[in-house]
């Protein structure tokens, strides 16, 4: 485990600048919660999985929420649910303002 994470440490700029995430979030400097919604967003919007529904799987942890997922019901109706809970949740309103930054990321899918 400890190689691991110093190679990701090494790695924390090139990781960054494929995936458009904040490189203190990376490196561990800060709580991904001391991050906005509308960041986490914009990095999560660039992610592309294999299977529809395992999109907001993988966002789970981005955004510190714990829900029930029918796995099949649909990325829409899940992604929809994401952001209710993340609503409900969260008091940061920044979801609302969130951009996509670019074009997508492939995923180890």
């Amino acid at each position: 485990m400890w190689l691991e994470i110093e190679v990701l440490h090494g790695m924390t700029e090139e990781v960054g600048a494929i995936t458009g995430i904040n490189i203190s979030a990376l490196a561990g400097m800060f709580p991904i919660s001391r991050f906005n919604i509308a960041n986490r967003m914009a990095w999560a919007s660039r992610r592309v999985t294999t299977r529809p529904g395992d999109l907001v799987y993988c966002l789970l942890e981005i955004f510190e929420i714990n829900m029930l997922l029918l796995y099949g019901e649909g990325s829409q109706k899940a992604f929809l649910q994401l952001q209710q809970e993340i609503l409900h949740n969260l008091s940061d309103q920044s979801i609302f303002a969130w951009s996509n930054p670019g074009p997508p990321v492939r995923g180890g899918d």
